[in-house]
């Protein structure tokens, strides 16, 4: 039975011996470039497939693990934050303009993102 790697070092070899060349291909060089792309196509699989795990443990987490005050718990309720993935795509600056939430409240909500390993936004450049 065939596994993924093999599958990729395949495609890649293939690729790699259809590439116009003026000389006799050296095979072993191939192969070689062959499994080192295979590798790197793995590597990346693997960053994807743990992206989305940790996209879909964001969105499936509910505010509530958070265990903030009943008044920040609200204020967020008010703005439609239900997940933590819609906590963490707002910016420090955007939380503050939320009702209710000022310095102190925001320095909490940071702290109760922390302990589950998550943070807030970064503001973007424009």
């Amino acid at each position: 039975m065939i596994d993924l790697k093999d599958q990729f070092a395949l495609e890649a070899m293939a690729a790699l011996l259809q590439r116009p060349s003026n000389s006799t291909p050296h095979y072993a060089d191939i192969a070689n470039s062959a499994w080192q792309c295979a590798e790197f196509m793995m590597s990346e699989r693997q960053k994807r497939i743990d992206l989305a795990a940790l996209n879909e443990r964001r969105n499936n987490s509910d505010m509530r693990t958070l265990k903030l005050s009943t008044r920040l718990h609200y204020a967020l309720l008010s703005e439609d934050l239900y997940t933590i993935a819609d906590i963490c795509a707002y910016t420090e600056k955007e939380i503050l303009r939320i009702p209710n939430i000022g310095r102190t409240q925001l320095a909490h909500l940071k702290t109760a993102l922390a302990t589950v390993g998550e943070s807030l936004a970064v503001p973007s450049e424009k």
